[in-house]
């Protein structure tokens, strides 16, 4: 049996067979790739058709999410006030290219109209970092999550809904038939029924392992060799065994995922399995 050599295996392998086994198949579809705004587990404590709270009209597809497991188990049908400050100071990132607009009288809430087509709305923010008019890019921060006011119902959270129209007037569930299913997480279409996805747990992890190895073989390369004790000691091996420098390892991360833009960053200068690729 042939041995393939690859030093990096104990941080990228799990990543690899979920990205390439799972998620290949579902985005192949898509033109483009968005992602959650937020880091870590959140979870809806208020989602479709809400009628009677504030989830109809143009936010009849939205979520409300934030941090507690406990925001959706007391309360009739929407999050509970026990658990109101819960979300505060979260940082919130741009789920994809686009413009920066403002609902009138909402300044907490804003929405971008997306480079590749719709609108995407995110509130309720506070220490914002753009104004209308603004470009971002995908992963950017845009600003954090306010605390309990009377702008967001005295409940600290993220609201989120996307629309098939650049100015947000045409609301759609977060699916793939929509071109709005958000990277690594599962579709939610819409049943019909009031209070759809209210406890529903939803995790994203901003950060990602690397795979050197094949990165350098996609060269023409026969692998990678660490040569020393640092993270600056990855070279590319060439077939007459001569070592080559990784001159920037952002590209690594840029060609191993592709459509999700992506920048490398370490965590220990002399832990040289500490790369790993990150969104902003």
């Amino acid at each position: 049996m042939k041995m393939i050599f690859n030093p990096v295996k104990r941080i990228v392998l799990i990543t690899l067979i979920a990205f390439f086994g799972i998620f290949s198949t579902v985005y192949a579809s898509q033109s483009r790739t968005l992602i959650f705004p937020v880091t870590g587990t959140w979870y809806v404590c208020q989602g479709y058709r809400t009628s009677e709270i504030t989830h109809k009209g143009l936010d009849i597809y939205a979520f409300d999410l934030t941090t507690s497991k406990d925001s959706y188990t007391s309360g009739t049908y929407g999050c509970s006030s026990k658990t109101k400050g819960a979300a505060t100071g979260a940082k919130v990132y741009a789920p994809g290219n686009g413009t920066v607009t403002y609902i009138t009288g909402h300044p907490d809430i804003m929405q971008l109209k997306l480079t590749t087509g719709g609108c995407f709305r995110i509130g309720h923010l506070s220490s914002l970092q753009y104004k209308a008019g603004n470009t971002v890019k995908q992963g950017q921060w845009l600003g954090n999550i306010a605390g309990p006011n009377s702008a967001n119902g005295n409940y600290a959270h993220l609201h989120i809904s996307v629309y098939s129209d650049s100015n947000c007037t045409k609301p759609v569930p977060f699916t793939n038939a929509n071109n709005f299913q958000l990277y690594g997480i599962k579709e939610f279409p819409n049943s019909g029924i009031a209070h759809q996805y209210r406890g529903t747990a939803i995790t994203f992890d901003l950060k990602k392992g690397m795979d050197l190895d094949s990165y350098c073989k996609s060269k023409g390369y026969t692998g990678v060799m660490l040569t020393g004790s640092t993270v600056n000691s990855w070279r590319c091996v060439t077939k007459l065994k001569s070592f080559v420098s990784i001159s920037n390892m952002s590209d690594v991360c840029k060609w191993q995922f592709g459509k999700v833009y992506l920048n490398a960053r370490y965590s220990n200068y002399y832990d040289p399995f500490s790369w790993k690729c990150y969104f902003n």
